[in-house]
């Protein structure tokens, strides 16, 4: 059922989602996301440990724990929601809104949050809060750089520059008014060199610079985390190279007694020596570099990859 305004056109639609391609294809390409952090993350633990023999076990492991992940994702969509997810699509002069408009789901991510609250979870109580914040999204449409379509499962992709912003659902009814509204609306396109500058080759070198810079895994992980989710991250990356730093220098001047009571007492930085300064300098400047780059992300300039037109 739809309703319709000067300024606004609403509607909904019960989306299905295992015999959807779409959802289905989403479902497979997040466990896989999802298995490829996780094995590179354990990989680059083991190899740093000496470790080799235990990575195809962990490999079979992970294949394992995540393809289990994806069954449950499915019997989840089939027996929690009833094959069907309830949503709303409002279009306005200035954008897109998609309302997840279904009880159980709202009702779910809230219970998800609690039960994290309780059992001490971090990881819980964070993906019930994305959850929450991902029931209602607004899309303006500057932010949209081309429209796909799919007449047959009258499905409309709002996309920017390198993903999928949003998948309109449409009504039999009303696919051809929406397409018709959605591209007229989407009057910005960009110029043919402006698409050959992939954001991606740009978050691929920042992310390859803090690999190089992070050598605690807690940094690490948020610094991974500022470039690819959230820029509020960056206050995390900061206050740990500020700890590093102030271990780093406490560590430095603190008085040491040798056992050697000839030796007398000495200074952690009198041990340093020739070559071994070389090291403390590239560390001192990839904590810079951290500090600069999540600086950088924090005040907007440079944008995360789930944030970015």
């Amino acid at each position: 059922m739809g309703s319709r305004s000067q300024s606004e056109t609403s509607w909904d639609v019960s989306v299905p989602l295992i015999n959807n391609p779409y959802i289905f294809r989403m479902s497979i390409q997040l466990c896989l996301i999802t298995w490829i952090v996780i094995m590179c993350l354990f990989v680059f633990i083991f190899v740093a440990m000496g470790e080799y023999d235990a990575v195809v076990p962990m490999l079979t492991l992970m294949t394992a724990i995540c393809a289990g992940l994806w069954v449950v994702m499915l019997l989840v969509m089939l027996v929690f929601f009833g094959n069907r997810m309830p949503m709303r699509f409002t279009i306005r002069r200035g954008g897109i809104t998609c309302d997840i408009t279904s009880k159980r789901s709202k009702w779910a991510n809230r219970l998800l949050i609690i039960m994290g609250i309780l059992a001490r979870k971090p990881g819980a109580v964070g993906t019930g809060i994305l959850a929450v914040t991902q029931e209602s999204q607004t899309f303006e449409w500057n932010r949209v750089y081309a429209v796909t379509y799919n007449e047959k499962r009258r499905v409309i992709t709002l996309r920017n520059r390198w993903r999928s912003l949003l998948m309109i659902f449409c009504l039999p009814e009303n696919y051809r008014e929406v397409l018709e509204t959605v591209t007229n609306h989407v009057t910005r396109r960009p110029k043919k060199g402006a698409l050959q500058k992939h954001p991606v080759a740009r978050m691929i070198l920042r992310t390859f610079l803090t690999a190089l810079a992070c050598l605690p895994i807690f940094i690490l992980c948020f610094a991974m985390a500022t470039i690819w989710l959230i820029p509020l991250f960056g206050y995390v990356v900061i206050a740990a190279v500020i700890y590093v730093t102030i271990v780093i220098i406490l560590q430095g001047i603190q008085m040491h007694t040798s056992q050697y009571s000839f030796l007398g007492s000495y200074r952690g930085f009198e041990l340093i020596h020739g070559e071994e300064w070389i090291g403390i300098a590239l560390l001192g400047a990839a904590l810079v570099y951290l500090v600069w780059s999540s600086w950088r992300a924090i005040k907007g300039k440079d944008e995360s990859a789930l944030f970015l037109d």
